[in-house]
């Protein structure tokens, strides 16, 4: 499923952003309402504004910050990052691959 991705000044006001920013803002891709069955964890109930973050970047983020391996990143992003919930404002990410495959 090809996501629609908004400009992120579109963003709603609730919509949560990776911290530390100085790392994660760089791997935003945009913002979206679409729910993404493919990448998120949950069921997201409302159709605000959410940040996207692209997969590969936010890897590259967490292995600067963390100054650790890819192995490690993957395992802080499945459990720390495209695992959490909070709320209708946690973020979403995507990947290009997955439009390649589909």
């Amino acid at each position: 499923m090809k996501i629609v991705l908004l400009p992120l000044n579109e963003a709603h006001p609730d919509a949560l952003y990776l911290e530390p920013r100085e790392y994660f803002d760089e791997a935003i891709i945009g913002t979206t309402s679409q729910a993404d069955s493919y990448h998120d964890c949950w069921y997201r109930d409302s159709d605000i504004n959410i940040i996207v973050y692209d997969i590969d970047m936010t890897l590259e983020a967490i292995m600067r910050w963390q100054k650790c391996s890819p192995d490690d990143a993957l395992e802080w992003f499945y459990y720390n990052t495209q695992g959490a919930w909070f709320g209708e404002g946690t973020p979403t990410f995507y990947s290009d691959d997955y439009d390649e495959e589909n």
